[in-house]
């Protein structure tokens, strides 16, 4: 299907190499398909905050030049003031009776999906741009952080690889359930780098079975957990939590479940405590450390090492190659000290997108962002 939107978006739309996209939707297939269909034909895809509100959206769409957006029904309430402004194509995912604009499957119907030649005579190549994903915004108007291909492949590579180690050290950790094939839980809006990469791009590389959760709940939780019998549940610690507190989970079967992880947040160690007692021995708990500029990737702990130090970020995942804490002169700190922390490797952005000034704050050999960590050694 994706191959077919692909077509209906250079041909009907004239979506052409480098044209922005957006996706401004909550989690669904649609949203999976327009991310392919648009990075396909080598348009830039533009994953919106489906929390923010009209005038958040429109400043996102105008940032970008987005040329078409895939919008859902709520979110198509939000942008309706500003269309006529905006000028960008819409496609609209689920809409009410009535709409005026296309809607996703009915573009789709009868038309025949790209072949092999087809894209291949695309040239989308690995320093090619592919997406742009905005930050928080907690200094100000958020920031679209502009990746390519090669930043993308190399963050998804990264946790084959981790996964692959994690196996041969601890081959009981392998995913085999012969009722079952490996899942993930996708509880993690998919405009976030952890929806959009660390589980949804990263199931293809994984070969694993994606649930989606069209948004988070934690009795819901539970249920898919048992029901699509779940192997690695992540997400921020208050999900984990959530879950724990909730009077369903004594009674939920979680023994599919091989990881428990999380990341956008520190998890208190009582929290970790907490989770050791109660998920099954072969749910191993990890934290990660990454951040939109890094595609995710960053550091990476878990098991016996973080149960030892659990105020950890743990150990710089590979292929990232140096991380390192620093003074405000660049210069590295000792173990122990508190500084800004500096990462450098393939997974990190381009730039900031029509930002270079800000691009060349943090971008310096290292990417450097103002946030305290201390080097423990």
């Amino acid at each position: 299907m994706s191959r077919r939107m692909s077509r209906v978006l250079i041909e009907q739309y004239g979506i052409q190499h480098g044209d922005r996209v957006a996706v401004c939707a909550r989690n669904s297939p649609e949203w999976c398909l327009a991310y392919m269909a648009a990075t396909i034909v080598g348009a830039v895809i533009v994953p919106m905050n489906s929390w923010w509100k009209g005038a958040e959206i429109e400043y996102g769409l105008s940032d970008s030049g987005t040329k078409l957006v895939f919008v859902d029904h709520s979110r198509y309430q939000q942008i309706l003031p500003y269309i006529d402004s905006l000028k960008v194509d819409l496609i609209q995912i689920k809409p009410e009776a009535g709409s005026s604009f296309p809607e996703f499957y009915s573009l789709i119907e009868n038309v025949a999906p790209l072949n092999n030649d087809e894209i291949t005579a695309l040239n989308v190549n690995p320093e090619d741009n592919a997406s742009i994903m905005y930050t928080s915004g907690s200094t100000g108007m958020p920031k679209g952080v502009l990746s390519t291909h090669r930043n993308i492949i190399n963050a998804l590579y990264t946790w084959l690889f981790v996964r692959e180690i994690g196996e041969i050290l601890r081959p009981e950790l392998v995913e085999e359930n012969p009722e079952s094939q490996p899942a993930l839980l996708c509880n993690v809006p998919l405009f976030h780098v952890t929806g959009s990469h660390a589980q949804f791009l990263a199931s293809f590389v994984y070969s694993r079975k994606m649930v989606m959760m069209y948004k988070w709940d934690a009795e819901k939780a539970l249920e898919l957990l048992e029901q699509e019998r779940i192997s690695v549940f992540h997400g921020v610690p208050t999900m984990t939590w959530e879950i724990m507190q909730s009077e369903k989970f004594n009674e939920t079967d979680l023994r599919s479940l091989r990881g428990v992880q999380s990341g956008g947040a520190p998890r208190p160690p009582e929290h970790l405590k907490m989770m050791l007692d109660k998920f099954p021995e072969k749910a191993i708990p990890g934290l990660g450390y990454g951040l939109t500029e890094t595609n995710a990737i960053g550091a990476i702990i878990s098991g016996a090492f973080y149960e030892a130090k659990p105020h950890s970020t743990g150990r710089p995942t590979p292929p990232v190659s140096t991380v390192m804490i620093a003074d405000e002169a660049g210069n590295e700190l000792a173990p122990n000290a508190v500084g800004e922390i500096c990462i450098k490797g393939p997974t990190v952005m381009k730039g900031y997108w029509n930002k270079p000034e800000e691009t060349a704050e943090v971008l310096k050999g290292w990417l450097v962002l103002p946030r305290r960590y201390r080097f423990a050694g």
